[in-house]
């Protein structure tokens, strides 16, 4: 069964599905249309990212001070 992966090349972020060894590389949108490049690559030659880029970043704010509290860090 092939899982998708994240991965970066020669400076070149790229997705597609790793099976065994290999990636089969995909262009388009790995959460949408997507489809084999034909290129191929082993998973030795390159480096893993993390699963998808994140689009919002949420960050709480309501516990900061009690947070600040417990670690004895000014707040």
């Amino acid at each position: 069964m092939a899982a998708w992966i994240r991965v970066e090349h020669n400076g070149h972020e790229k997705f597609g599905t790793l099976e065994g060894d290999r990636i089969t590389v995909c262009s388009g949108d790995m959460f949408g249309v997507s489809a084999p490049t034909g290129e191929e690559l082993a998973l030795a030659d390159v480096s893993l990212k993390t699963p998808c880029t994140p689009q919002t970043m949420l960050g709480l704010w309501n516990n900061s001070h009690a947070t600040a509290e417990k670690t004895g860090l000014p707040h």
